[in-house]
């Protein structure tokens, strides 16, 4: 509805409202609609227009667009200011009011990042140029500096090189950018010369260069040959010379360098094995060969691929060694046997009922064992031991050095008890062995024997250790074959002196 109609019409009903055309209000404004408006070129069309207040009929309006409507619809392409010129011939009215509409598309934004083709990609490889954007209106269109219109093209360059985009937006805002396409440094293809190392002329080698040694080059592996590309990465198989020079080619993975290289055989000296002298335990199994070594053994013309042999002196050996190649060579063995000494000393203490044994070697590296009638008693070099007395004691000394190689010797000890007591007698009137007695080899301070006959009768006992019995029983000659005895002393030193036994007493005539 018209403005200046609602305004009228309302007057019109209300009578207070009215106003004579002739009259001249003096408070009569103009108020622009819609000033300072913001649009783009997606946005409707946008209402501007002029409010009068204490309105009354007989204004009129003309825009700068030609329009005489006091409310106008419009929608600029770029910020335009709009003029309107009102007019009331009987107030002698006239005013021009102005209403800017402002017009701001969103600018594009891109960015852009070079792309760098690393030294693993080949030249003329698929590349796809990708530009992110913000801001602008969609949809966009794109004009590439090769003619693509795509918005992510796909190039092939071979080397570096720099493209341009122009991109516009709905509203015709356009931005231009460029991307460049930089293929990154690589050093030269490059492989050192190999040599190859080969034993027996007989033998057939595999040849294949070690592709981990080649540096440079473009993309990812390489490639060699050894007949100018008519087969690659085959093994050349061949029988070795002395100093003789395979080439071969090496060319990077995009094929674009290619680098000329060499195997050179070079022969290997035969290395031979050295026997060093091998020093055992006397009497001990020795494995002469070594079939680890490739060692045999020969004898008697008779070849021994494992031979093996009590050492009881020192030998050499003559050896063969057989090599890689099938040719034998001659090589000497020694073996040394190792000299223990196991000997022994020792001294006696009869009184105490002690010996003291002395190992002869005072410097002996390893394992000291004593034993006295099998049994082991010490490990120390000169222990002093208890022995029984009065019988015969084995006495051995095993020594075992660090290798485990062992010597013995054994020497018999009797350690009497200081008493000489005989087994037997003959009380036959002979003047010979007539009676029993006892001789002491040390002074006594107290003594008593008992003899009892085979039924454990008590017949004779004496405190007197130089006591003579004849063999009688109450004093009448006898013919009985057998006594005991029960002999107890004490020396002037203090020790004890017991001793049980027998006597046997030969007939009485």
């Amino acid at each position: 509805m018209n403005l200046r109609f609602t305004i009228w019409l309302f007057c019109f009903l209300l009578p207070i409202c009215a106003i004579s055309q002739g009259d001249a209000p003096s408070n009569v404004r103009i108020t622009a609609i819609g000033q300072h408006q913001t649009i783009n070129c997606t946005s409707d069309s946008v209402q501007i227009g002029i409010e009068i207040e204490n309105w009354i009929p007989s204004f009129s309006y003309l825009w700068s667009s030609g329009s005489s409507d006091s409310i106008l619809l419009v929608k600029p392409e770029a910020t335009e200011t709009y003029t309107v010129t009102i007019i009331n011939s009987s107030l002698n009215f006239n005013s021009i009011e102005s209403i800017e509409v402002k017009v701001f598309n969103s600018p594009i934004r891109v960015s852009s990042s070079d792309i760098e083709i690393d030294k693993f990609t080949c030249a003329g490889e698929d590349i796809e140029l990708s530009i992110s954007k913000t801001g602008g209106y969609a949809p966009y269109s794109y004009v590439w500096s090769n003619g693509s219109t795509l918005s992510n093209p796909v190039v092939n360059p071979v080397s570096s090189e720099t493209y341009t985009v122009t991109i516009t937006d709905h509203c015709g805002t356009q931005v231009t950018t460029e991307m460049i396409v930089v293929f990154a440094d690589h050093d030269e293809l490059s492989m050192p010369n190999i040599d190859v190392a080969f034993t027996c002329d007989d033998e057939e080698l595999s040849l294949s260069p070690d592709l981990k040694r080649v540096k440079g080059g473009v993309g990812y592996g390489y490639r060699f040959s050894f007949d100018e590309w008519a087969s690659e990465n085959t093994l050349l198989k061949t029988t070795p010379n002395e100093g003789l020079k395979i080439p071969f080619t090496i060319t990077d993975a995009c094929g674009i360098q290619h680098y000329e290289s060499e195997f050179s055989l070079v022969k290997n000296e035969i290395e031979l094995p050295t026997c060093e002298d091998q020093l055992v335990c006397e009497g001990s199994e020795v494995d002469v060969t070594s079939l680890n070594d490739g060692l045999y053994y020969w004898r008697d013309g008779t070849m021994h691929a494992s031979f093996s042999e009590e050492v009881k002196k020192e030998e050499i050996y003559e050896l063969q060694f057989l090599d890689q190649c099938g040719e034998m060579h001659p090589i000497k063995k020694h073996i040394k046997t190792k000299d223990i000494n196991a000997n022994f000393s020792f001294d006696l203490y009869q009184f105490d009922g002690k010996v003291q044994l002395a190992a002869d070697d005072t410097e002996i590296e390893g394992d000291i064992k004593w034993l006295v009638n099998g049994t082991e008693i010490s490990h120390e070099s000169n222990p002093n031991i208890d022995l029984p007395t009065g019988v015969e004691n084995e006495v051995e000394l095993v020594v075992t050095d660090e290798e485990g190689c062992t010597s013995r010797s054994t020497r018999t000890i009797v350690l009497r008890d200081g008493m000489d007591v005989p087994t037997a007698f003959s009380p036959n009137g002979d003047g010979l062995n007539d009676y029993f007695s006892v001789r002491f080899e040390e002074e006594l301070k107290t003594f008593n024997i008992k003899i009892f006959d085979r039924w454990g009768q008590l017949i004779y006992h004496s405190n007197d250790q130089y006591f003579r019995w004849y063999g009688l029983h109450d004093e009448e000659s006898q013919t009985l074959s057998s006594f005991a005895y029960i002999l107890k002393a004490t020396t002037i030193s203090g020790k004890q002196l017991e001793k049980r036994g027998t006597i046997s007493a030969f007939t009485v005539e």
